[in-house]
């Protein structure tokens, strides 16, 4: 994507929704040319100092991965990942396609470096991902593949358990890891199963039916990981960070998009109904990430989201508790040079505590902090 300063004023001229699908379509086709996958690759991810860190078993190049939402349908990640990204998270899909909730639906705020939307849950459904995903199979990742699950927004909370399994069994030989989105504004009444029964049941269901898959597929164990929201109260984020430590989740996400519009802005679109994310999430998704932290001991790895648009943020982001990291909104506003910036301005606060050992680096300035 040369030269994005250039065609960023064409973008922001588009609708926003069009504006992603039309970039998705070109990441697309040159993912299915390796050839333009190679030029990526020497342009962008040949160009990003290598910060390794060990996530889910696995050694990854940076800590910095691609959030779930930019490539729904999982057709687009070996270009993803020639940009350079440690780790990609495709989805959310569903059993089921869906077309999501009505037009329009994504709003930015270009001041404010932030994006509304309310896109709910749109998708091509589990056969038109697995069709996708299996298409590169011969594809060599050079980092974690992360699916992100969720439930067909008319299948009845008590029955969610049922898509999340579905998913789940279908999604197992493809992903390196499987993350529940039980956070979205977007799909009604999704996020109540965050509640201590709900999200209890949900999770235990979904661990077990993994321990069995393992058991069938002996090479595989499966990391499962929760996506949370930023609009819990400190103690459901004390009930949720028990439950998980309890439960063995093997991470954390942390967080959503919020319903919360508390900073003084004057954006006509600041108000429109749905989730809220980039810069002014910042603080809000930091916060979460501390207290998840503090209540887990340490003992999950917590993933990181929300309004990172520098280094300064994504460092704030560890230094609360986060392992790793992930950008989403603010490679709307900057661009695929952005993932350079932040992970070169990782290293160097890294280099400050640490030269040869970044999660080393992080523990010290953890305690400076």
């Amino acid at each position: 994507m040369p030269g994005y300063n250039l065609i960023r004023p064409l973008l922001f001229s588009l609708n926003p929704e069009y504006a992603h699908q039309q970039t998705i379509a070109l990441l697309q086709k040159a993912s299915n040319k390796p050839s333009q996958v190679a030029r990526l690759t020497k342009r962008y991810r040949n160009k990003i100092p290598k910060l390794p860190i060990e996530l889910f078993g696995k050694k990854l190049s940076n800590p910095v991965g691609l959030a779930a939402g930019f490539d729904k349908n999982g057709v687009a990640f070996p270009a993803l990942f020639a940009l350079g990204f440690g780790f990609v998270e495709v989805g959310t899909v569903t059993p089921r396609a869906q077309s999501g909730n009505p037009k329009k639906r994504v709003f930015r705020l270009d001041q404010e470096e932030s994006i509304v939307n309310r896109l709910g849950f749109n998708n091509n459904g589990l056969d038109a991902m697995l069709g996708n995903l299996s298409a590169f199979s011969s594809y060599i990742r050079p980092g974690h593949i992360g699916i992100n699950i969720g439930k067909n927004t008319d299948t009845p909370n008590e029955r969610a358990i049922e898509d999340y399994l579905a998913c789940l069994d279908a999604i197992y030989e493809f992903a390196d890891y499987a993350v529940l989105n039980l956070s979205s504004p977007n799909s009604p009444g999704l996020r109540l199963l965050q509640q201590e029964f709900e999200f209890n049941e949900l999770v235990h269901a979904v661990m077990e039916r993994r321990d069995e898959l393992a058991n069938e597929q002996s090479d595989k164990l499966l990391p499962i990981a929760v996506k949370i929201s930023p609009d819990l109260d400190p103690e459901q984020i004390d009930v949720i960070a028990e439950l998980s430590l309890n439960h063995r989740v093997d991470a954390l996400i942390a967080t959503n998009t919020t319903i919360a519009r508390t900073a003084p802005v004057s954006h006509k679109h600041f108000t429109q109904t749905g989730g809220l994310s980039g810069k002014l999430l910042t603080d809000q998704a930091t916060s979460v990430i501390s207290r998840l932290a503090s209540t887990t001991r340490g003992q999950i790895p917590i993933i990181g989201v929300g309004g990172i648009s520098s280094a300064e943020d994504a460092w704030n982001k560890l230094l609360a508790g986060a392992t790793a990291l992930q950008l989403y909104t603010a490679m709307v506003f900057h661009g695929p040079t952005l993932l350079r910036q932040i992970v070169t301005g990782l290293t160097e606060r890294a280099r400050r505590y640490d030269e040869r050992n970044f999660g080393s680096a992080i523990e010290q300035a953890r305690k400076q902090f």
